[in-house]
């Protein structure tokens, strides 16, 4: 909760101080490499001191892992799906091209 939150007041004071756009384009694709990084260093500290409890409750883990896993593949999906033009259709929304052939007319 907390780095939620400090991540949504640093988002905000930021697009206060420069604009979204800014934001967008060259804060975020800066800070991704860093952001990632952080992200492994954490799962890797978590895994090494944590191992014996991991392995002792691979059930648990595996409760865990199931969501992630899903949650992981569904992004990638739609990912996919926007770059080939589908939008957010996979999952109940409108298409990205859907008006085109209004604007070919």
């Amino acid at each position: 909760m907390i780095p939620l939150t400090i991540g949504t007041i640093a988002c905000v004071l930021l697009i206060q101080r420069h604009e979204e756009r800014w934001l967008t384009e060259e804060f975020l694709p800066r800070c991704s490499p860093i952001a990632i990084a952080a992200l492994l260093l954490t799962l890797v500290l978590i895994f090494a001191f944590q191992a014996d409890n991991i392995l002792g409750k691979a059930w648990h883990v595996l409760l865990i892992a199931v969501p992630l896993i899903f949650a992981s593949l569904s992004e990638r999906i739609a990912r996919l799906c926007r770059h080939a033009e589908c939008g957010s259709a996979l999952f109940g929304g409108r298409a990205r091209g859907a008006d085109r052939s209004e604007q070919l007319l």
